[in-house]
């Protein structure tokens, strides 16, 4: 019996490895042992290459800030000269890094080598650099430094990282405060570095260095005590203030690293806190400098934006989880793209979700001055000047994942290209992907292949999305919201998919009851006339600005909370060269040399039913800033005078109001104003959920339903005098137009299709 029993020992010890063994790509290093593997894996830096308007948004960018600060701003023109313990000025050079290669600029490009050449050469014996011992200075350049090797495949970026690994080993993390709250930034570094070298120290400093502060930041959120979302009280605390908040989430990667799931709870338990007590819209959360509770006239600096963007999108690339990419979305293509000028050569320190005034006036804000709401070089505090930099590009960097069964994923969306290795014999594809998101839903994307290979190309299908459909030449998919959709099958060069998201008109209630409004991954504001002022000007597109409103922000929407999308018309416009610009704003175009007055309307534009409240005013102690929004819903007889209002992208209002009060206005009540009776066609929605479109001429005529974008939903071709019925399937929950042609004319009539 003891032989065999030994034998069965054997037996069971052999297969615990396999039994144990997680899939790994075998392409894109991860999960290398002891580490777990994570979701997905973030292509190489450069594999994906931005398309369309991201293409120009990036390229105002590298014309902007990014490609003149060494210029305009003292301490960043010269690398040798800059202030050692300045903890935001080698943010930049990351930012830089990254942004030269992506749009192939060989100025920038010229710049981001010489930085790196001299970051290189100052690395001593030890592996320390910089002549500092700063934590923060030094992971901003590491993480600069990976894009710089994967892009370039330069042996000396890897060398470099791998002795700095070893000088943290043996000295430990130190610093300021800054640095020393933020040491865990040194995770997702580590966990990079292991997965292409193997060198086990490099693990073992995050294990000496990092540990204490990361389960300081756990103990947080198994603890969390500033609850008080009205009036926050107390001074700094690292748990309290917003960028080392957006920088902490992704502390939670070191799950991969010690197998313990309490250090996922960072963001399991951190976020719906943050939210529950200090969130906004967009996805971000009200922290100026540190929390200050739910009101939409406090803010969130551009730092606390930039970091937990980043956050987000390495948090799903660990997990998988589609609320976190979501939340990626939200808070670049809303948060980011707001609270920077449209021609990205200012920043504002605080952003404000109502935001009626740009200026230079005392805000109930947490610690922060009085010029932390203008758009300029640097209002406030340097810090946000040398982190708005990197945003963008890690934005594209993200937009596509390798998966663990040598497939891809489209994880964020936006025009681009990606070339990746695939399938089990090295295959090598390319897709393009054309679209205009997210101003609008349809993605098309052209698959070629280095040769007929069968492999996964998955799509994450956000959370906000009930209509998705994925389409191939021969397949249809109707996606569920909150998934990833995955086409497995052989495919062939000139192969195509289309993604359609209906993009419904959504809200949901904020501050006071309030009501905010969204469509896709973007929220919508009010449409303030603009006036914008200078205050002071730096040279070349560096100004500060104060922007003054010319129209009323005093609105109170009337509106069907319960059924939004009948609330509004969609209209949509071209897409221009500068992507999240509006009306009467001041730009500084690529070449210029003054500013121009932009005359062009936002890619998308919500018409709709307002109040002009002329019980909601400023604030009386804090002029720049209106109150609380009144509690809604309002009554029907509330002070004021009935408007027409348009709502456009957060991203493209400098000001704006975003948590609007509102009367309660049924559907049926607001499609009024676009309802044509004709005798000739008329519409009736049903009891069992059904349309009946009745065409009473006699003989042929063509019935075209219309969204409110006047694009086709449905064409029927048929001889009245007739009945048509239409289903849910056809139509989904909002208004339409029936338009009939019959006999040389057209007749139309409105559609209020409520499920």
């Amino acid at each position: 019996m003891k032989p065999k029993y030994f034998l069965v020992l054997i037996v069971v010890a052999l297969l615990c490895p396999l039994l144990h063994a997680q899939q790994v790509n075998k392409y894109y290093p991860s999960g290398r042992a002891p580490l777990l593997a994570p979701k997905y894996v973030k292509l190489p830096f450069g594999t994906v290459k931005p398309q369309g308007w991201l293409t120009t948004q990036l390229n105002l960018q590298a014309n902007g800030m990014t490609g003149h600060i060494d210029e305009i701003y003292g301490s960043l023109k010269s690398l040798a000269s800059a202030d050692r313990g300045a903890e935001y000025l080698y943010c930049y050079y990351e930012g830089l890094m990254a942004l030269a290669y992506l749009v192939n600029n060989q100025t920038l490009i010229t710049k981001a080598k010489a930085a790196v050449d001299y970051i290189i050469s100052s690395q001593t014996a030890d592996g320390n650099f910089l002549g500092t011992t700063e934590a923060f200075d030094h992971v901003a350049i590491c993480r600069g430094m990976i894009e710089y090797y994967e892009i370039t495949g330069d042996s000396k970026a890897l060398t470099f990282l791998t002795n700095y690994f070893h000088y943290v080993n043996s000295a430990g993390l130190t610093g300021n405060t800054w640095s020393t709250d933020r040491k865990p930034e040194h995770v997702p570094v580590a966990l990079w570095l292991y997965n292409h070298t193997g060198d086990q120290i490099v693990l073992d400093a995050i294990t000496k260095s990092c540990v204490s502060t990361l389960n300081g930041w756990r103990g947080n959120y198994q603890n969390f005590t500033f609850t008080d979302s009205a009036n926050p009280s107390g001074g700094y605390s690292e748990y309290r203030h917003n960028v080392n908040i957006g920088h902490a989430f992704k502390y939670a990667l070191y799950y991969l690293q010690s197998k313990d799931t309490s250090y996922k709870t960072i963001y399991t338990k951190g976020l719906p806190l943050v939210d529950k007590y200090h969130g906004s819209t967009c996805g971000r959360f009200n922290a100026d400098e540190n929390f200050t509770g739910k009101q939409p006239t406090q803010g969130m600096e551009t730092c606390g934006i930039a970091e937990m963007s980043f956050s987000m999108e390495k948090l799903f690339e660990a997990f998988g989880d589609i609320a976190v990419a979501d939340r990626a979305e939200f808070l670049v293509l809303n948060c980011f793209a707001g609270c920077n000028t449209p021609d990205m050569w200012g920043h504002q320190y605080d952003q404000q979700a109502n935001q009626i005034l740009v200026n230079v006036s005392k805000r109930p804000w947490n610690a922060n001055g009085d010029d932390s709401n203008i758009f300029g070089l640097y209002p406030n505090y340097p810090c946000c000047l040398c982190n708005v930099h990197h945003t963008w590009p890690r934005y594209v960097e993200h937009m596509w994942m390798a998966t663990q069964d040598n497939g891809v994923l489209a994880s964020l969306y936006g025009p681009c290209q990606v070339t990746a290795a695939v399938g089990n014999d090295s295959t090598i594809v390319t897709i393009d992907e054309s679209t205009e998101y997210p101003f609008t839903g349809t993605m098309g994307f052209k698959v070629s292949v280095s040769k007929t290979d069968s492999f996964p190309i998955c799509f994450r299908i956000p959370q906000w999305e009930t209509g998705a459909v994925v389409q191939t030449a021969t397949t249809s998919v109707t996606a569920a919201a909150g998934t990833v959709c995955t086409l497995n099958k052989t495919w062939h060069a000139g192969d195509s998919i289309t993604v359609t998201f209906p993009m419904a008109i959504r809200s949901e209630y904020r501050w006071n009851h309030s009501v905010s409004v969204m469509r896709g991954p973007l929220w919508y504001s009010l449409k303030i006339g603009e006036q914008w002022k200078k205050n002071t000007s730096h040279g070349q597109g560096s100004v500060d600005w104060g922007i003054n409103s010319t129209t009323a922000w005093n609105i109170g929407l009337k509106i069907d909370p319960q059924h939004p999308n009948g609330s509004f018309t969609v209209a949509h416009n071209p897409v221009t060269n500068v992507p999240f610009a509006q009306k009467g704003q001041q730009v500084y175009l690529p070449g210029s040399t003054s500013f121009t007055t932009w005359t062009q309307d936002p890619p998308v534009i919500l018409k709709g039913q307002g109040r002009i409240l002329t019980g909601w005013t400023t604030n009386a102690q804090y002029t720049g800033n209106a109150n609380d929004p009144p509690v809604s819903p309002l009554q029907e007889s509330v002070a004021g005078r009935d408007t027409s209002i348009e709502l456009i992208p957060y991203g493209s209002a400098r000001l704006r109001v975003t948590e609007f009060p509102w009367i309660s206005t049924p559907v049926e009540v607001l499609a009024k104003a676009l309802t044509i009776k004709v005798p000739e066609v008329s519409a009736t929605v049903e009891r069992n959920g059904t349309c009946r479109i009745t065409v009473r001429p006699t003989g042929a005529f063509d019935l075209a339903v219309l969204n409110l974008a006047g694009r086709v939903v449905t064409r029927i071709h048929a001889s009245g005098p007739q009945s048509i019925v239409l289903d849910n399937t056809v139509l989904h929950e909002g208004a339409y137009i029936a338009q009939v042609t019959s006999g040389g004319k057209k007749f139309k009539e409105r559609i209020s299709f409520i499920r």
